[in-house]
């Protein structure tokens, strides 16, 4: 009996004990639900309203908030993270701004991707911003095609953000038509073949269908290859003052030599009337040209010309107006006029000062090709062959570094640009325009290298170099390794007839002078109409026209 009751006290007791403990815990799981917290619904609103993420962080933190709280929380947040995106995209907060709020609201874990995807889309979208910024200065420098490329790449939802529907770039498009078609005309006019090409190819992309363009490409590639002997001329400085070149102690010199002013005009005409067309002697080849030893290897290049058209290769040579030119006839040196066009400058026979644009070959091919720009291939002017012992282009010019030459070098430098922008380019001469073939190899190499130390800073890397009196050396000998690793890759002589020969890591091409010698010979005459060219002040000239050509 006392076994029976005992069990039963025991159960009782269990009981009890599982009762208690349900109750413990139903009274725990109370404590967690969501109707239960331990914040005030007033003061959540006030830390709602003001958007104070850091105590907002906090609670969270803390466990201090129910689900409900915690929902309407990152509703709230949410809202203001579009609503501070769209203040940003309309200009009414920094990008600072921004990311000091969505730095706060990330410490919230729940919200933390929405936060960091409103980030990521308010960095794009700054950046588009900058690219439309960039995008107007072009539109302000007169640059619309390339401040199209820009507006491409922002997606139009962005743009119309930044501009509205009758923004700058929005309506772009159809000024391109406007602008570049009638420039591209211009150029094809000129002879800029490239350029146009250029533009034509760019307008393809966004016009394809547009008649006006691609009759634009068609004109700009109505070039052909040139099948033949590419001709090369060269002059030396003009006779400016024929009367005191045929009269002075230098007379014969001048004659055999030199060119009038008269003959180059007449030259100039006659290549024109016979469908000449000047282009860049490196236009001939393809290469990676360097200086300092570098390894060059050239690739042959058809040379394009217009159709029906020659090409031709002018050069000067000396043209760096020595001493003695000042009483032989010749101009002195070159300068810049009032308007920035290359000039000359020298004393007439009264000894005044005279700045003239129609003495000297540089200013007459300029105004040539200005008045005729389908002589010249993308406004190619000529080859200006420089020695360096007396200076160049008429100014005591010489090393960097060494003080008496700064002047010199500071008078020249805006010269030699404007002749590098208006289609002119350079070549080497030798400095002391020595004999090639009579000369040591050590004083051909120290020559080399006194050119390039005292020119190369002015005018820039050139791969040409012609021979002083045409004397071309041996390929494969001691000079002509030393000036190939010197970069020098185009090698110039003088004969007739012509001849272009291309090697692996070398071009040489033969000229032909125009001047008095050869004149009175029949070498000009597949060129020229000779008596026509030669000018009637030449001593000789009254005599070949009685007893000379007309034999010929």
């Amino acid at each position: 009996m006392r076994i029976r009751k005992g069990i039963i006290i025991f159960r009782v007791v269990v009981i009890l004990i599982i009762v208690v403990v349900f109750f413990t815990l139903a009274t725990i799981k109370c404590g967690e639900n969501p109707s239960t917290s331990s914040i005030s619904s007033a003061e959540l609103d006030k830390i709602i309203a003001n958007m104070d993420v850091v105590e907002i962080s906090n609670l969270y933190k803390s466990g201090r908030l129910n689900e409900d709280e915690l929902n309407r929380i990152q509703i709230s947040i949410g809202k203001e993270l579009d609503a501070k995106y769209i203040a940003l995209t309309e200009g009414k907060i920094t990008k600072d701004d921004f990311d000091v709020f969505a730095g706060r609201a990330a410490l919230i874990a729940p919200i933390k991707s929405k936060v960091l995807a409103l980030s990521d889309k308010s960095t794009q979208f700054e950046n588009y911003k900058s690219i439309y910024n960039d995008a107007l200065n072009f539109v302000n420098e007169g640059n619309l095609l390339d401040a199209y490329d820009l507006k491409q790449t922002i997606p139009d939802d962005v743009l119309f953000k930044l501009e509205g529907s009758n923004g700058v770039l929005t309506n772009l498009k159809p000024k391109l038509l406007i602008k570049y078609i009638p420039k591209a005309r211009s150029l094809i006019s000129s002879g800029k073949f490239d350029e146009a090409l250029i533009i034509a190819d760019r307008l393809i992309n966004y016009f394809p269908d547009n008649t006006d363009v691609k009759n634009i490409v068609f004109s700009s590639t109505d070039i052909v290859p040139f099948d033949g002997i590419v001709q090369h001329i060269f002059f030396h400085p003009l006779i400016a003052y024929p009367e005191r070149a045929f009269n002075g102690p230098d007379a014969k010199g001048q004659d055999d030599y030199m060119t009038t002013v008269t003959e180059f005009k007449e030259a100039l005409k006659q290549l024109y009337a016979n469908d000449y067309v000047l282009i860049d002697a490196k236009s001939m080849f393809d290469a990676p040209l360097t200086r300092n030893g570098a390894v060059i290897s050239l690739t042959k290049k058809p040379v394009m010309v217009p159709k029906n058209k020659k090409p031709i290769i002018i050069s000067v040579d000396d043209i760096s107006y020595y001493d003695y030119m000042k009483t032989d006839g010749e101009v002195f040196k070159l300068v810049l006029d009032n308007n920035g066009d290359v000039a000359t400058y020298s004393k007439d026979m009264k000894g005044n000062d005279v700045i003239s644009k129609d003495n000297e070959i540089i200013p007459i091919l300029d105004e040539f090709v200005k008045e005729h720009p389908d002589f010249s291939m993308n406004g190619v002017k000529g080859m200006l062959c420089l020695t360096t012992f007396d200076g160049i282009l008429g100014y005591a010019s010489g090393p960097p570094n060494d003080p008496q030459y700064a002047e010199g070098n500071k008078e020249v430098q805006p010269i030699v640009n404007r002749l590098k922008n208006t289609g002119w380019y350079f070549a080497s001469h030798g400095d002391g325009h020595f004999h090639s073939l009579k000369i040591s190899d050590s004083l051909f190499e120290r020559d080399i290298d006194y050119w390039l130390s005292s020119t190369e800073h002015l005018i820039g890397y050139t791969p040409l170099f012609v021979y002083p009196y045409g004397e071309e050396v041996p390929l494969g000998s001691v000079k002509f390794n030393y000036a190939q690793s010197k970069g020098f890759a185009m090698f110039f002589s003088v004969g007739s007839p012509m001849f272009v020969q291309y090697g692996p890591s070398y071009l040489r091409q033969s000229r032909r002078d125009v001047d008095g010698i050869a004149m009175k010979d029949r070498r000009l005459y597949d060129l020229f109409d000779v008596p026509k060219l030669v000018d009637p002040v030449r001593p000789w000239y009254q005599e070949y026209k009685l007893n000379v050509w007309p034999k010929q």
